[in-house]
């Protein structure tokens, strides 16, 4: 490949002994030799800018037109969330080494009378065994990104109860955005504090099982008010207006490369 121009897109670190084997080296070498670094998240950002200056930070986004299908009044609630009793607190995604597990055991005993569902795929190498033994505890399976608007709509709280630790405050999840985007209230732990700016007050970010356990029965009282703050925090966070920024980048470091190129030439005429 000749490109005009070669851009790495980091998205996530690399999470196991497996990948960090030759990907540590190869992605040094990546980072190295690329025009333009883009970083999902500030601490990739921060960690990239020291070994290229040509490093920017774009963070992730949503597909806003799809989770906001939520709100369609139309729309049913999705039969397999309706078959668990309310209060449903829910997380939609892969179920894997990012969850906190031991933190949502103690949230799930302090709520007996509420429905945790977890929706997604099973990692079952990171995944207790005990966990699959929490009398309020769900996890029916995967379902496909299609049938998102109409999962999240059945939940009366959104979670994401991420691990605190060097590999979680690296990532931007997309769910805050598709959660936002549906108007559902969400608890998060406080996995990555660069995430506040972002989501300003929509998210309650939370230190441990009490606190989090406090904040999904302050969102099962939420307000309009709040329901249309977290629409507007999702508005402004669309795939399409990253696409806007990422083209922006490119143009820019295109401009710089053929401007290089033509004194380059000049000069040797």
């Amino acid at each position: 490949l000749k490109p005009s121009l070669s851009v790495y897109y980091c998205l996530d670190p690399l999470p196991s002994e497996y990948e960090k084997k030759h990907g540590i080296k190869s992605e040094l070498i990546l980072v190295k030799k690329s025009d333009l670094v883009i970083c999902s998240s500030k601490e990739l950002y921060r960690e990239k800018i020291k070994i290229n200056p040509d490093t920017f930070f774009i963070p992730n986004a949503a597909d806003v037109n799809h989770s906001s299908k939520a709100l369609d009044p139309t729309l049913p609630v999705s039969g397999l969330v309706l078959q668990y009793k309310k209060p449903v607190i829910g997380y939609f995604g892969n179920i894997e080494g990012r969850i906190d597990f031991d933190l949502v055991k103690k949230v799930a005993e302090q709520n007996p009378e509420k429905s945790f569902l977890f929706v997604g795929p099973v990692v079952r190498d990171y995944v207790p065994d005990w966990f699959f033994h929490i009398g309020n505890i769900y996890l029916p399976g995967a379902v496909s990104y299609d049938q998102m608007p109409s999962v999240v709509k059945g939940f009366d709280v959104a979670i994401i109860p991420f691990k605190r630790n060097n590999f979680s405050k690296t990532i931007f999840p997309l769910k805050f955005f598709e959660y936002l985007g549906s108007g559902k209230a969400v608890v998060s732990t406080d996995f990555n504090t660069d995430l506040f700016e972002f989501t300003k007050d929509t998210v309650a970010y939370c230190t441990d099982a009490e606190s989090f356990s406090k904040a999904i029965n302050d969102a099962l009282n939420d307000s309009e008010v709040k329901l249309k703050a977290r629409i507007a925090i999702a508005a402004e966070n669309t795939w399409e207006q990253r696409a806007n920024e990422i083209s922006g980048l490119i143009a820019d470091q295109l401009d710089r490369k053929k401007a290089v190129i033509n004194r380059y030439v000049r000069i040797n005429k």
